[in-house]
Order: C-alpha cells, then sequence, then structure tokens
C-alpha cells in the first residue's frame, strides 16, 4: 500500500485512492447550509471558500458539487 501524502492544507491522503463518503457529504452539507441549491447549482461562495475550509483541492469540490446537482448523488 502507498504511503500518505499531505496536501498544501496539511490534510493527509491517500494518491489514488477516492474521497470518501463521509468527505463528499460534508462538502455538500456545507455548500447547502450556505444556500446552495441542487436543482440550479447555484454555490452561494466560490469554489475556493469551501476547499479551504475544509483543506482540500478546490476540483474536488467542484466536481462533487457538479456530481451531486446532476445525478443527486454523493
Amino acid at each position: 500500500m502507498e504511503a500518505l501524502k499531505v496536501n498544501k492544507f496539511g490534510r493527509t491522503f491517500h494518491p489514488g485512492m477516492a474521497l470518501g463518503t463521509e468527505m463528499r457529504a460534508l462538502i455538500i452539507d456545507r455548500i447547502v447550509e450556505e444556500g446552495g441549491d441542487r436543482r440550479t447549482g447555484f454555490i452561494p461562495r466560490p469554489f475556493k471558500y469551501f476547499a479551504e475550509e475544509l483543506r482540500i483541492h478546490v476540483n474536488t469540490v467542484k466536481s462533487v458539487w457538479r456530481k451531486f446537482c446532476e445525478v443527486y448523488s454523493i
């Protein structure tokens, strides 16, 4: 098994492994709490805001939110 790595925010991760369901749910919950709308894809703050808050890459936040909006799945 490959060793853990640390991202620029200090969060550890396994390269090549998908983000856990709990973290995906947390991303969605935070966006919805701030006023995000799944039907329209509206996000109340920049993706970067949520990425920095959760200490993950901005592209991860974007992809999780977009998938949630498209197929209503985490």
